[in-house]
């Protein structure tokens, strides 16, 4: 039975509110036929690809319905069409960078990140290069805090080769094998290379809906230069978020193995995150209160941060 553009249309609104999903990809596709600008029936096609877990073919659609006259039709097509694209891509660059103050050692830390991904068909792993860099803008060599210069003022480009799994419920491992390169050296340290193998598994999930905000971040990380050392981080946040603002209550907790005293230690505090306008630049800042576990001390601090990240 051959159906005009309209009819198609009407009957692939009433197949969506009954929720026979196949059917209306049925009469979407005989509508987009009829008529080959029907952009909102393309935007409608992929959606319902989505619904049906077909995301291959809603991307395709989503694709074509970016180039709608309508506004918020192509604003629509095209956020979904990001979202969803970059897992079907071979290759995949993802860029992001935190530069953060931190009146607690009254110093400017940077940390940035540029990874390629090639994703084979089939395969669990994925093979990756990337580039990290480590700096702050002075120098923390005071011996009594010497873990801490290793771990902050490291001032290194970090080039590597690794391997990263699928994200499988919300955890994903990864281990890389590269080169620490100096770009300043200091008075306890004056190799400009040190190998620099680590590894390690990541869990970050965000709970609840609407406006309540319930996240965390987990990273169990082994670094062979800190003396084969294993650490394990958690961020954690709850509280609530609007669509440009979040404020929360953030706790976090960081251990070892080796029972270093710079790397056991909990803290927390309120805190903040917000966008200005459409970009992608990210603010944070947190007060936040800490002890070491050993009782050695506590510690304040107001962390002033900048993130920004993107995929390609």
């Amino acid at each position: 039975m051959l159906f005009r553009s309209n009819e198609a249309r009407d009957l692939a609104s009433k197949s969506l509110e009954k929720g026979y999903l196949q059917d209306a990809v049925k009469y979407l596709n005989v509508a987009v036929e009829n008529d080959p600008v029907d952009f909102n029936s393309m935007l409608k096609l992929a959606w319902t690809y989505n619904q049906l877990k077909d995301d291959r073919s809603a991307v395709r659609w989503f694709k074509l319905a970016r180039s709608s006259p309508d506004a918020q039709t192509s604003k629509e097509a095209t956020r979904a069409y990001r979202n969803l694209a970059p897992a079907f891509e071979r290759f995949r660059t993802t860029v992001w960078m935190f530069p953060t103050y931190s009146t607690r050692y009254r110093d400017l830390f940077v940390y940035s990140q540029v990874k390629t991904e090639l994703k084979i068909s089939g395969w669990w792993l994925r093979p990756y290069a990337s580039l990290r860099f480590n700096g702050d803008t002075r120098d923390l060599v005071q011996p009594s805090v010497f873990g801490i210069t290793q771990l902050y003022s490291e001032q290194s480009l970090i080039p590597a080769l690794g391997m990263t799994t699928k994200t499988w419920h919300s955890a994903s491992g990864w281990m890389e094998a590269g080169e620490s390169l100096r770009l300043r050296t200091t008075v306890y340290d004056q190799s400009r290379a040190t190998p620099d193998y680590r590894g390690g598994i990541t869990y970050a999930k965000s709970f609840g809906e609407s406006a309540l905000l319930a996240e965390t971040n987990d990273d169990l990380v082994y670094v062979h230069r800190f003396d084969r050392d294993t650490l394990f981080y958690s961020q954690n946040r709850i509280g609530y978020k609007g669509s440009r603002m979040q404020a929360y209550w953030k706790f976090g907790v960081t251990t070892d193995l080796k029972r270093e005293h710079w790397a056991n230690f909990a803290e927390t505090g309120p805190g903040v995150r917000f966008r200005v306008g459409t970009l992608r630049f990210l603010f944070s800042v947190n007060y936040l209160q800490g002890a070491y576990f050993d009782g050695t001390g506590t510690f304040h601090d107001l962390r002033i941060g900048l993130w920004y990240a993107f995929t390609r």
